[in-house]
C-alpha cells in the first residue's frame, strides 16, 4: 500500500519472514521520523542501503491497523495538497512539488480520450 499523508510517503508491505508484523517504508528517514513523533511509535528507524526505501520500521501488524486508523482520524484538512504546502519544512519541499506533479500525472491517467484512460 502506497500511502501518501500529511506526515510523509509510505509503501507498507508484510513482512514475509512473519506475516505478524508490517514493514512501512520510506524514502526519506524525516517521513518516518514525522509518523514516530505524531503517533508516538517507539519501533526504531532501520537504515536499509541500496533499497527502493531505504528507511524502514517493522511494527506489529495490530499496531499498524490502529495506526492507520489514526492517521485517517487525522484528516482535518479540506484540501490535501494545501495541508502538505503548509509542512513543507517538515516534509522536504522538493516532496511537496512532487506531490502536484502526481496529482497533474493521476489526472492525465483519468482524462476522457485518453488512450488507455479509465472509464
Amino acid at each position: 500500500m502506497w500511502l501518501f499523508t500529511q506526515h510523509g510517503f509510505y509503501s507498507v508491505i508484510v513482512d514475509g519472514a512473519n506475516r505478524e508484523y508490517v514493514f512501512i517504508q520510506a524514502r526519506s528517514t524525516k517521513h518516518l521520523q514525522n509518523l514516530r513523533d505524531k503517533f508516538e511509535v517507539e519501533d526504531q528507524i532501520v537504515h536499509v542501503p541500496y533499497a527502493d526505501c531505504p528507511y524502514v520500521l517493522r511494527i506489529k501488524r495490530q499496531r499498524w491497523l490502529s495506526l492507520a486508523a489514526d492517521l485517517a482520524s487525522d484528516v482535518r484538512y479540506t484540501s490535501f495538497l494545501s495541508a502538505a504546502s503548509k509542512q513543507r519544512d517538515r516534509l522536504g519541499p522538493r516532496f511537496v512539488v512532487g506531490l502536484g506533479d502526481l496529482w497533474r500525472a493521476v489526472g492525465e491517467v483519468f482524462r476522457p480520450n485518453k488512450i488507455g484512460a479509465e472509464k
